[in-house]
Order: structure tokens, then sequence, then C-alpha cells
């Protein structure tokens, strides 16, 4: 095995077979069940799934991460051992996302990728025509699920599309796929080496998701990815307005003392 650390996941998978990464499915993740390994240890080659989505055939994916060794608890947990450190990687803040100077920001996009109100108008227009043109090439994308472009006239280098839930009550594996949104951003940044990243409020503005809820499945996947990802050096949640940033920095405060207890 060589001695650089490999990053080895479900997308390597797919490409390797020459499926399309971006368009497969993650919904159902939950924090603790990828497998992280260093140069020291050889890949895994099982796909271990979720109770969950079990039913749904959907895999969890196998990845190796560079960074320390986690070995996996009684329970099946694999991630990164936690530390107060993890909230000098997380800011909320109050702006605007495409001025923000970062490797990548996300993008609450409509399936179709073409632009529509709201923060994807916002990076449509900031981001120039060239913009549309690539995102005319990527056949749309499904909800919960994510694809990446280039920034083009923005400060960041990337831009990550997501498709968030439209809210129906919750009855309709809203809060999956919102989670999903936030696992497949994080899968791509790794792929893409990306170690800063800005995320806006998705699903909460047109699609109607309660801000409280889905503030806090955000900052919960977060602090899940930065727990396996060593490499991933700041999440940046950009807020549009003071009740948003508030509902933020609260589910902030909340996933810091359940994983962090006093």
């Amino acid at each position: 095995m060589k001695k650089s650390s490999k990053i080895i996941d479900r997308t390597a998978q797919m490409s390797r077979a020459g499926q399309n990464p971006a368009s497969s499915s993650f919904t159902g993740l939950r924090r603790g069940r990828f497998a992280i390994l260093t140069r020291h240890s050889p890949p895994r080659r099982t796909t271990p799934v979720h109770p969950r989505a079990k039913a749904r055939g959907i895999p969890w994916p196998t990845r190796v991460v560079s960074g320390r060794l986690a070995k996996p608890s009684e329970n099946g947990d694999c991630s990164l051992p936690m530390d107060g450190k993890i909230t000098d990687r997380i800011d909320v803040i109050q702006g605007d996302i495409t001025r923000q100077a970062v490797d990548a920001i996300v993008n609450a996009a409509n399936t179709t990728l073409l632009g529509g109100g709201g923060v994807d108008g916002a990076i449509h227009r900031a981001a120039g025509p060239e913009l549309l043109k690539e995102c005319q090439t990527l056949n749309g994308c499904p909800t919960g699920e994510a694809k990446t472009t280039k920034g083009y006239q923005l400060p960041a280098k990337w831009i990550i599309h997501t498709v968030g839930p439209v809210w129906t009550g919750g009855k309709r594996g809203e809060d999956d796929l919102l989670a999903s949104c936030y696992w497949h951003c994080f899968v791509l940044a790794i792929s893409r080496r990306i170690k800063t990243i800005a995320f806006p409020s998705i699903s909460t503005g047109a699609y109607r998701f309660p801000v409280e809820r889905a503030a806090g499945i955000a900052l919960r996947e977060t602090v899940s990815a930065l727990g396996i990802n060593a490499d991933l050096q700041k999440v940046v949640f950009v807020c549009f307005d003071q009740r948003t940033y508030e509902c933020y920095r609260n589910a902030l405060a909340e996933e810091m003392n359940h994983a962090f207890p006093p």
C-alpha cells in the first residue's frame, strides 16, 4: 500500500465502475458510521447498512480519510474522538454567501439546477452566465443529493448544488432528505479536497422547512462530518436574516452540549 493516505468511499467505488458518484443516494446517514483509516491500515471492503435505510436498499459509504485511526466501538461507532476544538471549526454568521472567501459554497438549488429565487438566484447572478452553461450539462439533481460546478466569478472555487426537501409536515422523510443533502455535500468536499465550506440555510425559504428543525439537523450532521474528516478546517453557516442566525447559534450551542456534556 502506498505511504500516502487514501480516500476510499462509495464515491470512488462508483467512479471506478463508470457511474456518476454525484447521483448516488446516501439518505438516512447518521454519525459514527464511516470507517476512518490511516496509511497504516488496510482499506475496508465492506459497506455497512443503516438499519432504517436497509429496507430502501441504501448503502452507507465506507471511506478512508487522512487522519487518526478510529477504531469501532462496541456499538459500531467509527468516528474520530471529538473534542471541544470542533467548535473552532464552525462559524455562524449573518451575511451574503456569495461574498464568502472559502473553497466552496453550497447552493440551495432546485431539481433543474438552472437557477431560481432566493439563494439560488443570487449565486447564479454573482457567478455569471458560465455557471448556467455548466449546470445545463448536469441533467438536474434529485432531492437530497448534490453536484459540483466551478465557482466562476465567485470568490469560492467550487459551488456544491444540493436540492433540499419541500416541507409537507414531516411525514415524508423530510428530515432524512435534509440530512442527506449535508452528507452529499461533505462527501463531495472530500473528493474535491475542500478545506473550507459555507452553507446557506437549506430548505427554510420557499420550501418552508421549519428553521429550528433544519438548524438542528444541519449542526448535527456538521459535527458528525468534522468528527470523521480532520482535513475539513472550517464550516460556515451564512444566515440571511436575524431569526435564522439566532436559530443556528442556538442549534450550535445545543449540539455542543450534546456532544460535550458538562
